[in-house]
């Protein structure tokens, strides 16, 4: 699928040191001058391969200390530039962490193809089980960086390159609804930056698009991570109806296909969610009262729809927990429907939706 030949030549490495002089700031005559370059012979070396392009690039690598490419190594990226495209296009995250060392150990070790490892990097953050903002906060500097090399990518990283720059760049204008993209990365990308901008109806929307194109490709993983961006949205525009038929969908699918871990635990606490903004409380109770494995999001759920439904067991509850300062401030803020209350709870580690949810009741 990806065709890396070109990086087992010479020419294509002038343009990442074009890149590379200008990212740090780097007199190229400078350079040149110390190690007896010929600028002519540069220039003639980045069209076409020349015997003196090897030389070049090999003094160049050695200069900044880049460990040089061999064809062995140009096979390995390739494998892994495949590998993490078509696992993140299904959402299979097997080899996740060790394709992440993999990147993190070759750019320590000053591979000259580190712009590649950089792109990928982050193609796995944007896919990632992180938040969009989150992501968007700890990894915005990398992308500025990376797509200094677009010269130096072939049309297949450029692809993945455009994919990310629709949620990174900041200078790329907001698209319209009727645009059209064949990948559903680029609907899901899209999506995600919606929701960063607190644009659920358009997060929305093109969830859904990634969503025609996903169904037709059987790409179930992809499905139910997308159906999360979904979901939130829903919730954030108080759509809770909507947001427990698709929760309950996708719980049925999840235990059908058998499928545990993230995708589980996260489809069956959004549905608790969805059930709290419903005012469904019995449901609440019934579904976390004998769960032993409560979350800080699960406790405040159980605790708020005990407080609204049995008064005797939230105070029973409480009595019995009040050396707990999470639920000595959610005991505050029920009892005050105090904003500033509701503000403290905002400390722990708690899905921010709860606080919305909390808001509407």
């Amino acid at each position: 699928m990806f065709d890396f030949n070109i990086y087992k030549g010479n020419s294509i490495y002038f343009r990442l040191f074009d890149a590379y002089f200008k990212e740090t700031n780097t007199t190229k005559d400078m350079v040149f001058k110390e190690l007896y370059i010929n600028n002519g012979s540069y220039r003639r070396c980045r069209e076409a391969e020349y015997k003196i392009g090897i030389e070049i690039i090999e003094s160049l690598a050695n200069y900044f200390n880049f460990k040089q490419h061999t064809d062995a190594l140009v096979d390995q990226i390739k494998e892994l530039a495949e590998r993490v495209y078509n696992n993140m296009y299904y959402k299979i995250y097997d080899t996740y962490e060790s394709d992440l060392k993999l990147i993190n150990d070759l750019i320590n070790d000053n591979c000259i193809l580190f712009p590649i490892l950089e792109l990928l990097k982050l193609f796995l953050e944007v896919n990632s089980k992180k938040t969009p903002q989150d992501v968007l906060e700890q990894t915005k500097n990398d992308f500025e960086r990376v797509k200094r090399y677009r010269l130096f990518f072939t049309k297949e990283l450029n692809d993945i390159l455009d994919i990310l720059s629709l949620f990174y760049d900041k200078d790329i204008e907001d698209h319209k609804w009727g645009d059209t993209y064949v990948n559903p990365l680029s609907y899901q990308i899209l999506a995600a930056r919606a929701s960063v901008k607190e644009n659920h109806i358009g997060a929305i929307h093109y969830a859904e698009k990634a969503k025609e194109i996903l169904i037709e490709d059987m790409n179930i993983k992809s499905i139910i991570t997308i159906n999360f961006t979904i979901i939130n949205s829903l919730l954030y525009l108080g759509n809770y109806k909507r947001a427990y038929d698709l929760t309950l969908k996708q719980m049925m699918c999840v235990k059908t296909l058998n499928i545990s871990g993230f995708d589980y635990d996260s489809t069956y606490r959004l549905m608790i969610l969805t059930l709290l903004g419903m005012k469904e409380y019995d449901k609440i109770i019934n579904e976390l009262s004998s769960n032993d494995s409560l979350t800080q999001s699960d406790c405040i759920c159980l605790l708020t729809a005990l407080y609204y439904k049995d008064k005797s067991k939230y105070l029973e509850y409480v009595e019995d927990n009040k050396t707990y300062q999470l639920i000595i401030d959610l005991d505050n803020y029920l009892k005050t429907n105090d904003k500033k209350e509701l503000i403290k709870l905002e400390k722990y580690k708690i899905n921010k939706q709860v606080l919305n949810v909390l808001k509407d009741l």
